[in-house]
């Protein structure tokens, strides 16, 4: 009877024309059947076991069965294992894959910068990988147990169905996110987490209280659901990546999907071992999921690679779509920016090293780019990371890329490094408002020229402001405050963070009496009215949104309305003279009767007319221009590059003095006379210029030392023997214009009491009305030698601008350029931005894009 219900059991499985009435043949054909079909039938079929012979093939079958499926599953087992081995090994693969190449890009190798994936993306990988691993880890101790001998639960197996799941949604979710952002990554992880385990407890209600034919419909229904997911995104893929990538990971999910079900359906037809070589087949299958997802990160990192070089595009749609009507740019700055792709830093190129500030919005690094420059880093973590986004980053970066002046922080670019956007700027040594408080605190020598060093940042930080101004149409900084000046290494004091700048509209500008010192050399600028006419126009303003910071914020905008106050010139010339009071005071309260963090209070004081004070000890001059800049009427105000010429002419005067005191000692000094480039009186090394001032406690540093050598320069009392480079600590040759000193020695200060003029604004007009400008005019080098006639090679010499660390003159030009070599267009851009014409090509540029 045994032997007949086998061979029922065979045929049923279209094996009748292998089976024999012998036991041992009719039990190896039986390790084909598993041992529930062949229990199941003889239960149904009521056969009864009777005899000892059919007991003993009856004991055979089980033990032949028993050892059939332990074979199966210890060899599932170890698919389980390889598959899950085989996606943590490739996670860790690509992981070191790409640091290896993010290493040797950082060196500059091209090639590797291509290799690599965004940063953003490998927690998404180490998420994986650490998943991954964990199973495989499990599927190691699970064999080496012995757990699961011959069958594995239901509800074990969808959890590791699941873990498989896990890895492939994880980044088609991933890619359905509109940013990069960490906030994102954890949506992503929940999101995927919900999405592969939710068959678990499907599986386990049914398996305790439906029938296994219920079971099988309920859970193969479950997992289809997914693929109403994967099917959507292949109509409608992401924008992020590309279209091609993300519908071939579709694909690939579908034949993994393929295999499953297919397994799964021959399993429930007792094909079972057709369906264990699918199901070993599907998990080999499903182990190569992070190559795939590798091709999708590189097509998403692609994506965001051409959203920096489409910033220019992106804020005029971000413009657009959000119809604002504050003007970002002067005439053609768009178009002068589209052809500064170079200022897009690839993030391969950019490591960060340490954090060292942090801001209210940004965090401040000191990095390395392109493995040899020293740059800071500013960066910004936005909540949301999209186009939009970066469109109103790209405002900042534009501005940085245009504008040039050795008052202006360097900037080498924007870096689009989701979830963040990194400006990279030359690396300084701290902010004027950290750099003055430092050396206030610090003890410092009775001869220390804290004065000089101060009068060279008012200068430098007015130098700044001016060159903003200088623009046609002019920019307004609108923050202007010692916070957003950086000190670089030198002591040159440089303007930045120009996130709430803004241009005037043209017509608001009549003329502009800028230094073409500080200028493109081709450019020309209207003067066809005075300077009081241009403040007047400039008081005009422009209605824009309150931007800065309290302190430093003038009366009219604080005047504004509903958020909207009147923007010039002027405001940032009143922020200038806060900041310049900041730096001879850097220690004291603005105003000290009242709360400083009470914002009401303070512009409750400054409607009022009241100002921080001023020593009476300081220089008149400074003392008039200070008060004439902070006027509570916009249009009494003096412009920026009027300060600049008072600040000159006062760093001429208190300069001189020093200027004769070293040049005297260091003559004592010096026994060996130099005959260089038609100098025969003393030359010396700059070396000893820097050491002379430490020893005298004139200085803090050798960066000091070089400020106030440029200090020197600039006033005309110092020159380089080949006037061709500034003043630098360094084994260079120098000279002192010792007759130049002498004429420029000061009056006696205390002779001349300080007549406080009602009109502040007067008296700074005429000291400048009677000065030449020591910017836009190069004065004759002076240095004298009584033995040689032919003293004066160069008659017109560079050193004045030298000490501004501006480009000098070129006397000698290329009278041919090479063949289908043109001059460079953004050299002509950026022309046309300074010139006030009103036919100019560009006009009406702005308003179309608006």
């Amino acid at each position: 009877m045994f032997v007949t219900a086998i061979a029922h059991v065979i045929n049923s499985n279209h094996s009748a024309s292998q089976s024999s009435p012998h036991v041992n043949e009719t039990v190896s054909s039986l390790f084909s059947s598993p041992l529930s079909t062949i229990a199941e039938y003889l239960l149904m079929n009521d056969v009864p076991v009777q005899g000892e012979s059919e007991a003993i093939m009856m004991e055979a079958f089980i033990a032949a069965q028993t050892r059939y499926f332990e074979s199966r599953f210890y060899i599932l087992q170890l698919f389980l294992l390889a598959g899950y081995g085989i996606m943590f090994t490739l996670c860790v693969i690509l992981i070191c894959y790409m640091r290896y190449n993010r290493s040797v890009a950082f060196r500059g190798d091209a090639s590797a910068a291509r290799k690599i994936i965004l940063p953003a993306f490998e927690p998404l990988l180490w998420i994986l990988g650490g998943t991954t691993g964990i199973y495989t880890v499990y599927f190691c101790v699970v064999i080496g147990c012995r757990v699961f001998t011959s069958e594995i639960s239901k509800v074990a197996a969808e959890f590791y169905y699941s873990g498989r799941q896990f890895v492939f949604l994880s980044v088609i979710v991933f890619m359905l996110q509109k940013s990069v952002s960490i906030p994102s990554l954890q949506r992503t992880v929940l999101t995927t987490f919900v999405f592969s385990t939710y068959t678990i407890p499907i599986v386990w209600y049914m398996s305790k209280y439906g029938t296994n034919t219920d079971l099988y419909y309920v859970t193969t229904i479950s997992r289809a659901l997914l693929l109403f997911l994967y099917t959507y995104v292949f109509i409608h893929p992401p924008l992020r990546a590309s279209k091609r990538t993300i519908r071939e990971f579709c694909v690939f999910a579908y034949l993994y999907y393929t295999l499953l079900f297919t397994y799964g359906e021959l399993f429930h037809h007792f094909e079972v071992e057709a369906g264990f070589n699918l199901t070993y087949a599907n998990l080999l299958c499903g182990s190569l999921c992070p190559l795939v997802i590798w091709r999708v990160l590189k097509a998403d990192t692609e994506y965001w690679r051409g959203m920096g070089q489409r910033a220019c595009a992106l804020q005029t749609l971000f413009r657009q779509k959000h119809n604002i009507n504050e003007r970002v740019s002067s005439q053609g700055l768009h178009v002068l920016i589209e052809m500064h792709r170079k200022f897009i830093i690839d993030f391969a190129y950019l490591e960060l090293k340490q954090r060292i500030g942090m801001g209210a919005s940004a965090v401040v690094f000191k990095g390395v780019l392109h493995s040899k420059t020293p740059v800071a880093i500013k960066v910004y973590t936005p909540s949301e990371y999209t186009e939009e986004t970066v469109a109103a980053f790209s405002q900042e970066a534009a501005l940085c890329g245009a504008l040039k002046h050795p008052n202006i922080v360097k900037f080498y670019g924007m870096c689009v490094c989701p979830p963040t956007i990194c400006l990279v700027s030359e690396l300084c040594q701290g902010s004027l408002e950290d750099v003055t408080l430092t050396i206030v605190r610090r003890l410092q020598s009775p001869f220390r020229e804290q004065f000089i060093i101060n009068l060279s940042y008012m200068i430098d930080a007015a130098r700044a402001v001016a060159y903003i101004h200088s623009f046609s149409p002019a920019f307004v900084h609108r923050d202007i405050k010692p916070a957003n000046f950086l000190v670089d290494s030198e002591s040159n004091v440089k303007l930045t963070d120009f996130g709430e700048s803004r241009s005037l509209p043209r017509a608001q500008i009549v003329g502009s009496n800028s230094d073409p010192g500080n200028r493109d050399p081709n450019a020309s600028v209207s003067n066809s009215c005075s300077n009081q006419e241009k403040m007047n126009a400039a008081s005009q303003g422009l209605k824009m949104t309150v931007r800065g910071t309290v302190d430093y914020m003038a009366p009219e905008v604080i005047n504004g309305k509903s958020g909207v106050a009147t923007y010039g010139e002027a405001a940032d010339v009143y922020s200038l003279a806060i900041t310049m009071w900041e730096i001879l005071y850097p220690d004291v309260e603005k105003f000290p009767m009242i709360n400083k963090n009470h914002h009401l209070q303070i512009f409750d004081v400054v409607i009022d007319g009241k100002r921080p004070p001023l020593g009476d000890d300081l220089h008149p001059a400074l003392y008039d221009v200070i008060e004439s800049a902070w006027h509570a009427d916009a249009r009494m105000r003096p412009s920026a590059q009027e300060i600049v010429r008072v600040l000159e002419s006062i760093q001429e005067e208190v300069v001189g003095t020093l200027a004769l005191r070293l040049a005297t000692q260091i003559e004592q000094d010096t026994k060996i006379q130099h005959d260089v480039h038609g100098f025969t009186n003393k030359c010396f090394l700059a070396e000893e210029v820097s050491e002379k001032l430490e020893r005298l406690g004139c200085v803090d540093g050798p960066g000091e030392a070089i400020r106030v050598g440029n200090a020197f320069m600039d006033a005309g009392f110092l020159h380089h023997v080949k006037h061709s480079q500034s003043y630098e600590h360094s084994s260079s040759l120098y000279a002192f214009d010792e007759d130049t000193i002498r004429v420029c020695q000061p009056y006696d200060v205390s002779s001349h009491p300080r007549e406080h003029n009602t009109n502040v604004l007067l008296t700074v007009r005429n000291m400048v009305g009677d000065l030449p400008s020591t910017s836009s005019t190069t004065r004759v080098c002076t240095v004298s030698s009584r033995s040689d006639p032919n003293t004066h090679e160069k008659n017109d010499c560079d050193c004045r601008k030298l000490g501004q660390r501006l480009e000098p003159t070129k006397l000698y030009r290329r009278r041919f350029r090479k063949k289908g070599k043109t001059v460079h267009e953004e050299n002509m851009l950026t022309t046309r931005l300074l010139v006030a014409d009103g036919s100019s090509e560009f006009d009406g540029f702005d308003e179309i894009i608006r």
